[in-house]
């Protein structure tokens, strides 16, 4: 954490610069490039709407390293334990967004799409654009620069705006929770820890074990029409009980690394917030009650679809 407040950006500028970021990664996205060129646009995207952005405001208000957090390496024991809660969440967020488009097609929504695809037949080129370059430029604005400066109006409140922003940026109603559970956890890890790289790690690890899944499962026909969406009531019992197992493999392995990547407390003891204490409960409760609310409505849904 940054021990002058004055060189912190401002909550106002932060909240600036990530509307700004998000209309840029929205008008740039826009623009049609050749099949090509598709990785290359991606990749200088990511640079140029994120990392650069979260350089250059960090260095113009001095100690970038600080208010990026770059300046402590955890424990090896740490990164071990971010890795296995990011594979972990990353099955568990495949039976999330298995949940959420259920309830999506059972409301009637339109959801013909799961997000973009990357087509390439190379997938160290894939996961250089889906993997390294999200996790390196996207946690330096967010769980850097973003959060850093989002401090001031407490511990809670910056994990769960910056996640917020982060998820909303994804622009995929499909993937809105999963994204949104990616964002408060890497930002919670970033901040419990005082390091943005377990964050990187986390983020990394997540992209590319389902940038390998999709290239080991191959190309499949999408499902067509809204009811192809919506699981039979043994489906969705299945589809409950392996996403709540994996959840409290998820929940364990991450409470691991919190607890072995969390700087010393005569570290940061002066300059941290009350609310660093009470951020964990906070997290784990707020977690606990996404996923029951999840759970129950998509049961709910499947259960109306059939009997309805």
């Amino acid at each position: 954490m940054i021990n002058n407040p004055a060189r912190r950006p401002l909550p106002q500028l932060a909240l600036m610069a990530a509307s700004l970021v998000y209309a840029a990664n929205i008008i740039l996205s826009m623009v049609t490039v050749g099949e090509r060129w598709e990785m290359l646009w991606i990749l200088i995207l990511e640079i140029c709407v994120f990392g650069l952005p979260a350089v250059v405001i960090a260095q113009a208000h001095g100690e970038a390293h600080k208010a990026l957090r770059l300046e402590r390496s955890p424990p090896v024991s740490a990164y071990v334990y971010i890795s296995l809660a990011a594979t972990a969440g990353a099955l568990f967020m495949l039976g999330l967004l298995t949940m959420w488009t259920s309830l999506l097609a059972s409301l009637g929504v339109n959801i013909d799409m799961l997000g973009a695809e990357i087509d390439s037949g190379n997938l160290l080129t894939a996961l250089l654009v889906t993997a390294v370059a999200p996790a390196v430029c996207e946690e330096l604005f967010y769980r850097g620069f973003l959060l850093t400066a989002l401090e001031p109006l407490g511990g809670a409140a910056a994990i769960i705006i910056s996640g917020m922003l982060f998820a909303l940026a994804h622009g995929s109603v499909p993937g809105l929770p999963s994204h949104l559970i990616m964002g408060v956890t890497m930002a919670a890890v970033a901040y419990g820890t005082n390091s943005l790289s377990l964050a990187v790690v986390y983020h990394f690890t997540h992209n590319a074990l389902l940038t390998g899944l999709s290239y080991a499962v191959g190309e499949r026909q999408a499902p067509s029409g809204i009811a192809s969406y919506i699981l039979s009531p043994a489906d969705t019992s299945a589809t409950l009980i392996e996403t709540a197992v994996l959840f409290g493999l998820f929940a364990l392995l991450l409470r691991l690394a919190l607890v072995s990547g969390r700087a010393p407390a005569d570290d940061n003891a002066d300059t941290a917030p009350p609310q660093t204490k009470r951020q964990p409960r906070v997290f784990w409760i707020g977690l606990f009650l996404l996923f029951f609310v999840m759970a129950s409505l998509y049961a709910a849904s499947a259960f109306f679809a059939y009997t309805g």
